[in-house]
């Protein structure tokens, strides 16, 4: 149970550094030209889905039994490591 409680852990400390970049992503979008902002709006919407979908499934784990562990824990792995690899890709293409 402790290494659930510390894997779900560093998956929100992570959300939250990640959200950081996701507001870098909305500053730069609002000074972007409007091709770029609407491109940036739309993958900032994205981004934010994936990340709403992985704290959806964190809570649904916090709700349930310790034994949906095992099909929990690989969903949300999934859903965050796919969430982490679009924001860092969209980070980085402002980032220059």
């Amino acid at each position: 149970m402790q290494f659930k409680n510390e894997r779900l852990q560093k998956i929100n400390e992570e959300i939250e550094l990640d959200m950081l970049k996701l507001e870098e992503l909305k500053a730069h979008a609002k000074n972007a030209a409007e091709d770029e902002r609407l491109r940036l709006e739309e993958d900032i919407k994205t981004l934010q889905g994936h990340i709403d979908a992985t704290r959806a499934m964190i809570e649904e784990y916090m709700e349930a039994n310790a034994d949906t562990w095992d099909h929990l824990k690989d969903a949300i792995e999934h859903a965050w490591a796919k969430a982490r690899h679009a924001i860092h890709e969209a980070h980085a293409k402002i980032a220059g």
